[in-house]
This record gives structure tokens, C-alpha cells and sequence, in this order.
């Protein structure tokens, strides 16, 4: 999953503990892949190197690392703008691979890959090499249409069909899914008018079931592992208002405002009813402790899009939109606590100039989905 924290300590060759590093990675949407693993605090930039090699674009749509191996084995879904978008996959430090492109998965379907794609996926952080990937067509005119939910369990090498989700002429939009154990959750949009669905298996993709939000655009999930029955999400219809969903129960709304990503949700690492949040209407930082009974709330003067909990002397990492106008040239930021309102970006020294020597260029468009990923190796 997108937010566990590792905490595995390396032993020197004498035997002894050496001090946990940390890793990060950098996914772009025009830029590709970015890592570090020379962050020491905020005052003091790392030296980025890209690790794009073998990727056929840059422009990555989702990013994600292994949940038991992250230090060897990393994934991204690439837009691929010029063909049709494609997931790949890193081992031990080598080439990126292909591991599944839209002719192969209509194949699979048996459906005409004319208009499909790979909406998105993600990774089981309680089963090794096990993959969720979401796939489907828009072609609202006549079939084969529809969406499907895809599964891999030897880390993208082949492929399953989990559950054909919807059918029909009226297919709108499809997200990317979320899981944890048994439980399995897919936004997407379909009948006239658009009604957003929440589509979950809590017995591994064995039956599914579906809930209607009642509303008519479809918003990435926000997931907290330490509720794995429960989904958070943005629902446009009547101008807007945030959910929250438990499998198998009744959608309550939580607050009016909500957000595109599922990734501008940060869920404290332990404690489960601790959640911050960023508006996408107010660009302000909601938090709370109790699940949202009590909401709190900072303005900020960015538009930040996603956390990542790695503590790291009480910092947090989240990514933040470009702004040359205002010459904010980082995409990626530390900020010191839930009331910090001014983020430090890191980069790199030399982010806003070419050739952009150890740093995340400026020209990188912006962060993907899941696409700050950080880890203790």
C-alpha cells in the first residue's frame, strides 16, 4: 500500500545497526521517474537521479512500490500519449519492463481495444506479487464495451479476469483500485447521467457487490489500511460533498468539499482516526483525530496534492503544483507540521535550470497519482 512505513535497519559489515536511510521516489507526469536517497532535512536539497531507463514515454499516470520489496521492485502505468498506456516494472535497479499494454488486456476481455485503457492499480500490501489492475472502453456507441477488474498474482507476469463490472452503453469513467487482504474496491461511472459507483469484494475478488453514491462523476479512493472495509471519496453531483463507505453499508457524507486524488488523504500510520486532508476548492489542510467528528483546518498559500507519513523528525513530505508566476519551480515539498503553511521544496539545486543536474526539472508537469512514494531501507 501507498503509505506503510519500513523500518528495516541494514547491518555494516563489522555486524553492527547502521542508521535507516531514506528512499524516495519521484513520479512525473512529463519527466518520468526520479529517486533519491540523499534527503537529509529541509535545509538542504538531495541529489535526484532518474531512473526512466527503458520506460517508452514519461509521461506516468500512477506510481507504486512493492509493499514487501521496495527497495528492488518498483511499478508506474504510463499515459503513453502516443500509443495506448502501458504498466511496467523495475527489478533490482535494472530497465523498466512491460507488463501489460491495452491489445493484450482486450484480448484477455475479448473486447476491441479501439478506445480502452488501463485506468490504473495497485499493489496488495498483504500478499506478495499480488496486482489489482482496472481496465475497460469508453465506447458508449455500441460493443463490446465495459469494465473489467484484472488481477496478477506473480507480480504483472500473466494476467486473470477477477470480474467483468459493468456492462452496457453507458460506461463513463473508471479509477483506480484499491486493496487490502480480502477486500477489494473500484470507482467508476456508468448509466445515463453518470452515477458513481463504489464496486468491492471483501472475499478477494471472489463476488462483488456494488454501492451507488449518488452522484455523477467518478474521484480516486482515499484508503486507510488500518480500516481496509472502509473507502473515502468525492462525490461532484449537487456541488460536491465527501463520502465515506463501508462495505456493505450506507454512504455518509462527511464534509461539502472534496478532492480529484485519492492520495491527497494522508492517514496517520497507527492511529486510524487521524486523517489530514486537502480541499480542492478552499486549498486548505483539513485534519482530525476522530474521524472527521471534529474537523480542523489550516489555509495554506499552495495547492498541494499528496502525502506521504514518513516521519522524519516530525517533517512531512507531500507534493505541490508548479507555479513559475509565483517562481515555485519544486515539485516536491516538506512541510514542518499540519499548520505549516509555507512548504520548502526539495527538488533539487537545480530544478529550474538545464540541464537540471541532480534535480526533478521544473519541466516535469506535475507528480502522478501515488507518485511520491518514500520508504526506510
Amino acid at each position: 500500500m501507498t503509505y506503510k512505513e519500513y523500518s528495516n535497519f541494514p547491518l555494516s559489515s563489522s555486524g553492527m545497526v547502521c542508521p535507516a536511510s531514506l528512499y524516495m521516489y519521484v513520479a512525473t507526469t512529463a519527466a518520468g521517474v526520479f529517486f533519491t536517497d540523499s534527503y537529509v532535512d529541509e535545509g538542504t536539497q538531495p541529489v535526484w537521479v532518474d531512473v526512466s531507463a527503458g520506460l517508452p514515454a514519461l509521461d506516468c499516470n500512477e506510481f507504486h512500490i512493492d509493499p514487501f520489496d521496495p527497495t528492488n521492485r518498483q511499478y508506474v502505468l504510463l499515459k503513453n500519449s502516443n500509443e495506448k498506456n502501458t504498466l511496467h516494472r523495475r527489478v533490482n535497479g535494472g530497465a523498466w519492463e512491460e507488463i501489460l499494454n491495452c491489445t493484450d488486456a482486450a484480448t484477455l476481455c475479448v473486447c476491441d481495444d479501439t478506445d480502452s485503457f488501463i485506468a490504473g492499480f495497485c499493489l496488495n500490501p498483504t500478499i506478495p506479487g499480488k496486482i489489482w489492475a482496472t481496465f475497460g472502453s469508453n465506447n458508449v456507441v455500441e460493443e463490446p464495451n465495459g469494465y473489467w477488474a484484472l488481477y496478477s498474482d506473480d507480480y504483472g507476469d500473466t494476467w486473470n479476469i477477477s470480474v467483468k463490472l459493468v456492462d452496457g452503453i453507458f460506461t463513463y469513467g473508471l479509477g483506480t483500485p484499491v486493496a487490502y487482504d480480502d477486500y477489494i474496491f473500484v470507482p467508476l461511472s456508468n448509466f445515463a447521467g453518470g452515477a458513481e459507483l463504489v464496486y468491492y469484494s471483501v472475499n478477494g475478488g471472489g463476488a462483488w457487490a456494488s454501492q451507488n453514491l449518488g452522484a455523477n462523476f467518478t474521484a480516486q479512493f482515499g484508503y486507510n489500511i488500518l480500516i481496509p472495509e472502509r473507502v473515502y471519496a468525492w462525490a461532484s453531483f449537487g456541488g460536491g460533498s465527501f463520502w465515506m463507505y463501508d462495505a456493505g453499508g450506507v454512504p455518509v457524507d462527511l464534509f461539502s468539499e472534496g478532492h480529484l486524488r485519492g492520495d491527497a488523504q494522508w492517514f496517520d500510520p497507527v492511529l486510524p482516526n487521524t486523517q489530514r486532508y486537502f480541499g480542492y476548492v478552499t486549498y486548505n489542510l483539513k485534519y482530525t483525530t476522530d474521524n472527521w467528528t471534529n474537523e480542523l483546518s489550516t489555509d495554506v498559500n499552495f495547492f498541494p496534492y499528496a502525502f506521504n507519513p514518513i516521519d522524519i523528525n516530525g517533517e512531512i513530505l507531500c507534493t505541490i503544483s508548479l507555479d513559475h508566476a509565483g517562481h515555485q519551480h519544486h515539485c516536491i515539498a516538506v512541510l514542518t507540521d499540519v499548520t505549516d503553511v509555507n512548504p520548502v521544496g526539495i527538488a533539487g539545486t537545480n530544478c529550474d535550470t538545464a540541464p537540471f543536474t541532480d534535480s526533478i526539472p521544473d519541466t516535469c508537469g506535475a507528480v502522478c497519482l501515488h507518485g511520491l512514494q518514500a520508504f526506510m531501507a
